[in-house]
């Protein structure tokens, strides 16, 4: 079922990048803010910010390039420029496991601080189909979602395809075993 739910959020995903796509909107300022877990503003992580390049049709999956890089602020903030489609934001600081979010201009920006929070490893075995392991496999995110419980709301970000492979990506060891370090405990993925 999970696996479903995520399948159906990459394609609504997918329609809101090509709907604001084929509209043709103007470049838009993203504005937002870094915290950590306490909610002090980080100062210095790394901004990067990743569009859609994709055509605007239909059926075309979206194909985020990376666009632009930088740093927080010594309040945590950060502004990226974000075309009329869809924009990627993630955001990385040594010792914490990074931050993401997907912004359409279309739909608006929130205003609640993205977190930056302490990391956690996912972690597997690849077999092939005769359960035995597979040594030197590549193994990515395809897809992640953090869901951040801020006083009453949920923020709920999405974070696919170049970003997330580029965030976490690792190769199989001898064993067939692979760790993805630095992941966000409060996310799920597809592999």
């Amino acid at each position: 079922m999970k696996k479903l739910q995520s399948w159906i959020l990459l394609g609504a995903l997918a329609l809101a990048c090509h709907a604001s796509a084929g509209a043709g909107g103007a470049a838009a300022p993203y504005t937002g803010k870094v915290v950590d877990g306490q909610g002090r503003p980080v100062a210095g992580a790394t901004v990067e910010s990743y569009q859609d390049s994709s055509p605007a049709a239909a059926n075309a999956a979206p194909d985020f390039a990376l666009k632009e890089r930088g740093v927080t602020g010594s309040n945590g903030s950060f502004t990226v420029s974000a075309g009329g489609g869809t924009t990627i934001v993630v955001l990385k600081k040594d010792g914490l496991a990074p931050a993401w979010s997907t912004f359409t201009p279309a739909l608006g920006q929130s205003s609640q601080p993205l977190l930056l929070t302490a990391p956690t490893s996912l972690a597997g075995m690849v077999v092939d189909d005769k359960g035995r392991p597979v040594p030197d496999a590549e193994v990515w995110v395809s897809l992640a979602v953090s869901a951040l419980q801020l006083g009453d709301s949920v923020q709920r970000n999405t974070i696919l395809g170049k970003p997330a492979r580029d965030c976490f990506s690792a190769r199989t060891d001898a064993d067939g075993r692979f760790r993805l370090t630095n992941f966000p405990a409060n996310s799920q993925a597809n592999l």
